[in-house]
């Protein structure tokens, strides 16, 4: 009897361990984490691109301090300098790390929803201004896509953080 009952135990770690690593964001996860590691070439050529327009703004410092737009600029950019977004190694992703990208995301879009209620901009720039609005809203739902992924495998929460990678890249 005694013996059935260690069997059984070590059948239900098992499983539980086996669990853990297919489905790291279940409910049974004791560590709801994944290890993403994003492709170096897309990294690369978004850290010049975050790099160049931070080059940009810094030398229009002088010409727009007053500026509302200009002055609200960091706060909007910082949605885009996370580490997993810049990091060409393995990065930890875990269920606070999606609350965290999930409350920047918002603040930026209430940032930007103040600026076009706030601000008279050309129609140009109003067009821009939307559809940066809208993508911000469709970064908002994705991030949520995949905080409510609890059943969804390692490969498909790699596929889906994949895509909220290039989603934030094509925002930016």
């Amino acid at each position: 009897m005694r013996r059935i009952a260690v069997v059984c135990s070590v059948i239900i770690l098992v499983l539980l361990l086996v669990s853990n690593w297919f489905y790291p964001f279940s409910s049974i996860s004791l560590n709801k984490t994944l290890v993403y590691n994003a492709d170096n070439i897309i990294v690369d050529d978004y850290q010049k691109e975050l790099k160049q327009f931070k080059k940009d703004y810094e030398s229009e410092t002088s010409t727009t301090k007053n500026d509302p737009t200009f002055n609200r600029m960091p706060f909007i950019l910082s949605v885009y300098e996370q580490p997993w977004l810049l990091s060409k190694g393995d990065t930890a992703i875990s269920k606070d790390s999606l609350d965290r990208m999930l409350a920047e995301v918002r603040e930026s879009r209430e940032i930007i929803l103040l600026l076009a209620f706030e601000e008279n901009y050309n129609i140009s720039t109003k067009s821009y201004l939307k559809m940066l609005l809208d993508q911000t809203l469709s970064l908002e739902e994705e991030i949520q896509t995949v905080q409510q992924s609890n059943m969804n495998t390692r490969k498909t929460l790699d596929r889906q953080f994949r895509n909220l990678h290039v989603h934030y890249i094509s925002n930016f």
